[in-house]
């Protein structure tokens, strides 16, 4: 056995270093035991994510069922208003009230305008106000997010 070369020395060595990765470390059960835990955390990390993704789409149905409820409500008052307006009491009212006529035994009355005090006491939300009046505590949506919607 005579003097080896480095060249041949670092052959044998990488040689002998591949051999026990083949054999030592890149064996089946090796392989197996890293690619759980590595199968665990893209699942674990994909469930957060959906479950994230999910509830942003929860509050995004809720805010813009929300809005729909105002809308529906003012659509039924704007109906309401409209059979009103039709209503014969109604018409009665304002044709006496514009031709200043009056039945036989009543006393006309002229009251002053409402003054802009009074007019304004109680002023009305916009829609964005009465969404957040209409907000559910944290307790609350995360029931709702849970069992669902309490409403049919």
């Amino acid at each position: 056995m005579g003097v080896r070369s480095k060249k041949e020395q670092f052959r044998i060595r990488f040689n002998r270093l591949r051999f026990w990765l083949k054999t030592e470390v890149l064996d089946f059960n090796n392989i197996l035991l890293l690619s759980i835990p590595l199968l665990f955390s893209a699942l674990l990390i994909a469930s957060v994510g959906s479950i994230a993704k999910n509830w942003e789409l929860q509050q995004q149905m809720n805010a813009k069922q929300t809005e729909m409820e105002l809308l529906q409500l003012d659509v039924n008052k704007t109906k309401l208003e409209n059979q009103y307006y039709a209503s014969d009491e109604y018409q009665e009212l304002e044709a006496r009230k514009l031709l200043r006529k009056q039945l036989p035994g009543e006393v006309m009355i002229d009251l002053p305008n409402n003054s802009e005090i009074a007019k304004n006491k109680h002023p009305k939300l916009t829609l964005d106000e009465r969404i957040e009046a209409r907000k559910l505590s944290n307790f609350e949506q995360w029931l709702e997010f849970l069992f669902g919607s309490a409403k049919s």
